[in-house]
């Protein structure tokens, strides 16, 4: 039995030639022979002692499979299955990824050990080069924007005039740390970084392409500097005390819906802890938070137009804050919910356009982020 598809996820019931007998009880992995480059990602196979193979296709293969349904993810793919027994499926039940992709990827970002060193990945299949440099809170500058003259004259009687833009950068320290291109096709760069190197709250920022460098936040950073192209490393909260927490059933929660920019006078999650109790007294089970990823203030200020999908919006505070604020709702029994926005991203200062340099000159296509 040959099957072909064309989707971005294909559910796929395969059978042994006996109709009651499933070709898989259990969750398999595949193996993937051959080699595949993108972004074509074309020519590859997969296939399992138990009869189960991939013999083509486009796109990034990702296969799981659990009873006799097969969840197959790739632009397109050609299955074929076979008579099998349950023994061999027993002698093989779990095979090696090889290849394309493995199923328990290591992850991308920056991740801090406990020793001190660190290790850093980002995907950047495109990349001729990356660096990784950093920086210090010393050599942080702020530069200030004043408002232009044609804003002032256009003052209304009853407007205020508004502040100047104050824009803060840093200066990268002499020595940068070069990322190596992993040699399995999935377009990752990692190095292997010393103790000391980065730590919790230090500036970095990636160097790509060294003839023609642009330069680019962290797409994994959890916390970014608003005005410029550094972001700071985190190192997950591994020692933060988090207060034990069982959820209410569904149908006691009580929601209160609050944005963090305009909650308190300061907008900042830390300020917004110290008003909790008077959403608990009020009644309240749970906080929906408005969107706390990184955005724009330049076309609004809800949150809808992010920059950085997984950094916490920096005017309203630091990761830690966020852990904080969760963990006292917890204690006054309040559940949080934070609202995600995965698509509009924000045109001004955002580092996920075009990350690479692959859009080129091709208008409207945005990269590896986007398209």
């Amino acid at each position: 039995m040959a099957l072909t598809y064309r989707s971005a996820v294909v559910f796929a019931s395969a059978h042994s030639s006996a109709p009651s007998t499933p070709l898989f009880k259990r969750q398999t992995r595949l193996r993937f022979d051959g080699k595949a480059e993108a972004p074509a990602m074309a020519g590859f196979r997969a296939s399992t002692a138990s009869g189960l193979s991939i013999l083509g296709g486009t796109g990034k293969p990702e296969v799981t499979s659990r009873g006799s349904t097969f969840k197959v993810r790739a632009e397109s793919i050609r299955l074929e299955t076979a008579t099998t027994t349950e023994s061999k499926m027993e002698e093989d039940r779990v095979m090696e990824t090889q290849s394309v992709r493995t199923l328990a990827p290591r992850p991308l970002g920056v991740t801090l050990r406990p020793d001190g060193s660190a290790r850093a990945a980002v995907w950047a299949p495109n990349a001729m080069t990356v660096e990784l440099e950093t920086s210090i809170e010393d050599l942080r500058t702020f530069t200030t924007v004043p408002v232009p003259q044609e804003v002032l004259d256009n003052l209304q009687e009853w407007e205020s005039a508004p502040e100047p833009e104050v824009l803060s950068d840093y200066q990268p320290l002499e020595t940068s740390f070069a990322l190596q291109r992993v040699q399995d096709g999935s377009g990752n760069w990692e190095v292997e970084l010393p103790a000391g190197v980065l730590c919790e709250g230090t500036p970095y920022r990636f160097a790509l392409n060294a003839e023609a460098t642009i330069f680019r936040r962290d797409p994994y950073a959890r916390a970014s500097d608003y005005d410029s192209k550094w972001c700071y490393a985190d190192d997950g909260g591994v020692e933060f005390q988090w207060e034990d927490w069982q959820p209410r059933p569904f149908d006691e929660n009580v929601i209160y819906e609050m944005h963090v920019g305009s909650f308190t006078p300061e907008g900042t999650l830390e300020a917004a802890v110290e008003k909790l109790k008077h959403i608990a007294d009020a009644g309240f089970t749970a906080i929906e938070l408005m969107p706390l990823a990184e955005f724009s203030y330049a076309t609004e200020r809800w949150g809808y137009n992010p920059r950085q999908l997984l950094s916490i919006h920096g005017p309203y505070g630091k990761p830690q804050d966020l852990r904080r604020f969760v963990n006292e709702a917890h204690i006054l029994g309040i559940g949080v919910i934070v609202d995600v926005v995965l698509h509009h991203g924000a045109v001004d200062g955002n580092e996920l356009w075009d990350f690479d340099g692959w859009g080129g000159n091709y208008f409207g296509e945005g990269g590896i982020y986007h398209e």
